[in-house]
């Protein structure tokens, strides 16, 4: 039933032509999960139900997969007209061609580009990766991720050892 919907996703995802939310890269890591293992839920996922969007009253499908490690991920993802796709660890494509990219969320004109640092990981194995792009809506305040940011995340995070420069963190305590 879903198959055709299920197919433009993969395509979107084996030319890596899509986006993240910030919010959505953030559950995935939380998840203890890879962009690849994202990837792979879709490439090997089905379709189990469409959804409607409580917000912008689109589709939205909940595609059940397996992970790198053979693990279950269920993502839920929208295709939209313009071929824009979005899943939970919610990836959107980029429209070839345009010069002006438009906001998903909201369709605004002008979404800029600016650079951020996250934190992955917890005590020892903090890891702290500065500048990396991201793509912002100054209208709905939305931020995604390219799929080639997220494909260089995991690879900073894999060869942390030789990429890494230690340096001091202060930590304070918020109770203090």
């Amino acid at each position: 039933m879903f198959d055709e919907i299920l197919q433009r996703m993969r395509d979107k995802v084996s030319s890596r032509q899509y986006l993240m939310t910030l919010h959505a890269e953030e559950e995935m890591s939380d998840d203890n999960l890879t962009i690849y293992d994202i990837e792979q839920g879709i490439l090997t996922g089905e379709i189990l139900e469409r959804q409607k969007d409580k917000v912008t009253a689109e589709c939205k499908y909940r595609i059940r997969g397996l992970t790198l490690d053979a693990g279950e991920v269920e993502i839920i993802a929208k295709l939209k007209s313009n071929w824009k796709t979005c899943y939970h660890y919610c990836i959107h494509t980029l429209i070839p061609g345009k010069r002006q990219m438009l906001c998903d969320i909201c369709g605004s004109e002008g979404v800029k580009i600016r650079q951020i640092t996250r934190t992955y990981g917890k005590g020892k194995n903090l890891l702290v990766i500065e500048n990396i792009p991201v793509i912002t809506c100054a209208d709905c305040g939305e931020t995604y991720l390219t799929a080639e940011t997220l494909h260089k995340i995991e690879q900073i995070k894999t060869n942390r050892k030789k990429l890494a420069v230690e340096r001091p963190v202060e930590v304070a305590s918020f109770g203090s």
